[in-house]
């Protein structure tokens, strides 16, 4: 049988190892990273990976194509990479910024936004705003000021750039 003592000290270790594996699921390491580039920012050297990770290149890194290594310039969109030490970065306010550190080397890591472009043709506006956009898989109506509304019309062709953010998630910035 174990006396109060003990069991709070039992109780205390649960605690810990609970926050400590609470902690270690919202840091990731970024020694290596993987995934398919999305496209290429070459005047900030970064690269932004399909599923929204964005990475800055710097001296220190090194980036592997079918386990080679391969020179910044090379990559392209689509383009399956690991990508060793680089640095995460996030978009705020329309600058990359360095995601925070944690201790231990670790960069905190946010569940990433899913982001996708969407490419229609204008097939339907409306005096209030409202716009129908149709596209490979379907359309979309989208309500915009009547002034915005006015300057489309039908036949227009339109890219989307839809950004999906996880629950409870902040936009750095408002819609334009």
């Amino acid at each position: 049988m174990v006396g109060r003592s003990g069991a709070m000290a039992m109780a205390i270790a649960l605690v810990l190892a609970l926050a400590a594996g609470a902690s270690a699921q919202t840091t990731i390491s970024v020694q290596d990273q993987s995934g398919t580039v999305a496209r290429i920012d070459p005047q900030a050297n970064v690269i932004v990976l399909n599923d929204g990770r964005m990475f800055r290149i710097t001296p220190n890194t090194t980036l592997f194509v079918n386990n080679q290594p391969v020179a910044y310039g090379t990559l392209g969109a689509g383009v399956p990479v690991v990508i060793r030490s680089g640095e995460t970065v996030m978009l705020q306010n329309g600058q990359y910024v360095v995601a925070q550190a944690a201790p231990g080397g670790a960069t905190v890591v946010s569940v990433p936004a899913t982001r996708q472009v969407v490419y229609g043709r204008v097939t339907d506006v409306d005096r209030d705003g409202e716009v129908t956009i149709k596209t490979a898989k379907g359309e979309i109506e989208v309500r915009f000021s009547p002034d915005a509304a006015r300057a489309m019309k039908k036949g227009d062709t339109v890219q989307l750039d839809v950004t999906v953010l996880p629950p409870g998630t902040v936009p750095s910035a408002l819609p334009r």
